[in-house]
């Protein structure tokens, strides 16, 4: 079985319970007429709320766990079901869920839908890159791109702030005229893309005294030591704000538009409108500084998800849900000063369910395949007519990435634990 595989197909079998709110009555102390419109407004809302559980999914990712559970409380607040499916996989098997009606709605980047899933070239348009995808989408799908939640999640240039006040740094223009000054620590990624470094030498003109090729864990902490002066990363990196850096503003537009938005599928849009008039709430409420804040206090503090979403609602100005369900305390997964041992013994509990659940599938699924691949070898070795065959089609079934291979699953068996276990089957 390939490495990360068992990881892989668990995350997409994760699920967490729902939580039901029930929103109070409205007051019936007006002249009849006016109380019986009221009355019905009230049961077609009822209506509307009482229909099945709203599956909100999200990425493996701190920002993409943080915008999943602020919806799935703001649609608790607002008297819906939600069943949460946290870090449900890659942007493949997010979208094949999607597709699949397994899911409903989950948070995408509308740069991640125009390249990743269309195919099509970078943007740097913003509005350009919501009509393209809302178009397309529609057509081909019929899931749709709600109203944008208000800040975008591109590539951006960071200095520290001491930096950005002595060379007057506000903008990528400006780095320009500073940049043979400065040394560069970029990602591997960073430096051969290009909508990375090539495409910002050839927009700005920028030649830098020296560029580091510096992997993302170390990047900000080589930054804040003095060791490189720009770094790249991405606008609401929580690192920004816990070290305090200046992003300079792309006043070109070179980097591609990725605006966050609840993605919704077919069955949410056309039969639950509620669900998707209480969505829109949310349209425009979050900037690139304030979620680099709230994923400052998930990644770097270790605060748990559904605490910090429940902080951000009413922030916002919207109801403050109690945080029960929500999601995983993502920044928990350094270790502390007791270093990888201390960190294991904090975690035992979980560490424990999760290695018991990862043996039983991977016990299932390996009885299966021993009781079907040992008969199956022994006929083969009698009728050697269709060994070759058989021999082939098990190395082609090899060669298909295990994530590709769930998200060609979703569509007939949805998600959970029997596709999990049946693509392990196939791999074992």
């Amino acid at each position: 079985m390939r490495p990360g595989l068992a990881a892989a197909l668990l995350a997409a079998g994760a699920a967490a319970g729902f939580v039901p709110s029930v929103g109070g009555d409205a007051p019936a102390t007006l002249v009849l007429p006016v109380a019986a419109g009221q009355a019905a407004a009230q049961r077609a809302a009822g209506a509307a709320r009482s229909g099945p559980p709203i599956t909100v999914a999200s990425k493996p990712f701190a920002e993409s766990y943080l915008l999943a559970e602020m919806l799935a409380q703001h649609l608790e607040a607002r008297g819906f079901t939600v069943d949460r499916r946290p870090g449900l996989g890659s942007t493949e098997v997010a979208f094949q869920a999607l597709r699949a009606g397994a899911i409903d709605v989950y948070p995408e980047y509308t740069g991640t839908g125009l390249v990743a899933i269309l195919g099509a070239e970078p943007m740097a348009d913003p509005a350009a890159v919501l009509r393209r995808v809302r178009s397309e989408f529609r057509e081909r799908w019929g899931v749709s791109w709600l109203a944008p939640l208000g800040f975008q999640n591109t590539y951006a240039i960071a200095v520290r702030r001491e930096t950005a006040e002595r060379y007057g740094l506000r903008t990528l223009s400006d780095l320009a005229g500073a940049a043979p000054e400065l040394t560069a620590g970029f990602s591997p990624d960073f430096i051969g893309r290009e909508d990375g470094l090539p495409g910002i030498r050839a927009a700005y003109g920028i030649r830098f005294a020296g560029t580091r090729s510096l992997l993302q864990a170390v990047k900000y902490q080589a930054l804040a030591e003095g060791e490189v002066d720009v770094i790249d990363g991405y606008s609401t990196d929580g690192q920004i704000a816990r070290y305090d850096l200046v992003v300079l503003e792309d006043d070109r537009g070179f980097f591609p538009a990725y605006e966050a938005v609840p993605l919704a599928g077919r069955q949410l849009t056309r039969e639950r409108p509620a669900a998707i008039a209480a969505l829109a709430e949310l349209a425009g409420l979050l900037d690139e500084a304030r979620m680099r804040e709230l994923n400052r206090r998930v990644e770097v503090d270790g605060e748990a998800v559904a605490a910090v979403a429940a902080d951000a609602l009413a922030a916002l100005g919207l109801a403050d849900p109690s945080p029960g369900a929500g999601g995983p305390t993502v920044g928990a997964d350094r270790p502390d000063k007791g270093g990888l041992a201390g960190y294991m013994w904090s975690r035992r509990a979980d560490l424990l369910q999760l290695t018991l659940r990862h043996l039983l599938l991977v016990g299932i699924s390996l009885l299966g395949a021993i009781l079907i691949a040992v008969p199956l070898g022994l006929m083969l070795e009698r009728i050697r007519e269709g060994a070759e065959g058989a021999i082939r089609a098990v190395g082609l079934l090899q060669t298909i990435p295990s994530i590709a291979l769930l998200a060609f699953m979703i569509p007939l068996l949805g998600i959970g634990v029997v596709p999990a276990l049946v693509a392990l089957f196939l791999y074992s």
